[in-house]
């Protein structure tokens, strides 16, 4: 058996899937973690479900949005591995826009003068 730790880090109401999340596997601290969108998580079925039990246990003790953990057989632990290997959309999108801001902040000084001069010593 095995725990993974998962937090919410953003709710979005209005779409429920797409509400951040962090999750870790590094026990007993779980502080290296990842941060993906609910649906990507929810591209496991038996990882939904035991969310889903554990947030109704939560929410019965009015611990609503708290942090958990989840318990999981080796089996269900190995299919999630991608979950932790693989860039998440959530990352691509954090990527783009640092990448976007970049070439804003380049095309705003490729029309400055004083970006191009060069000064000799």
């Amino acid at each position: 058996m095995k725990r993974i730790y998962l937090e919410y880090k953003t709710i979005d109401n209005e779409i429920y899937e797409n509400n951040h999340m962090r999750i870790a596997k590094n026990p007993p601290k779980y502080d290296d973690y990842k941060e993906l969108y609910l649906y990507e998580i929810f591209q496991y079925d038996f990882l939904q479900a035991k969310i889903k039990e554990k947030l109704s246990q939560n929410f019965m003790s009015y611990q609503f949005y708290d942090s958990f953990l989840i318990t999981l057989t080796n089996e269900e632990y190995d299919l999630i591995q991608p979950l932790f290997e693989e860039k998440s959309q959530l990352e691509d999108e954090k990527f783009g826009k640092e990448l976007f801001l970049f070439k804003i902040k380049l095309d705003k000084h490729r029309n400055d003068p004083k970006f191009w001069n060069v000064e000799w010593k």
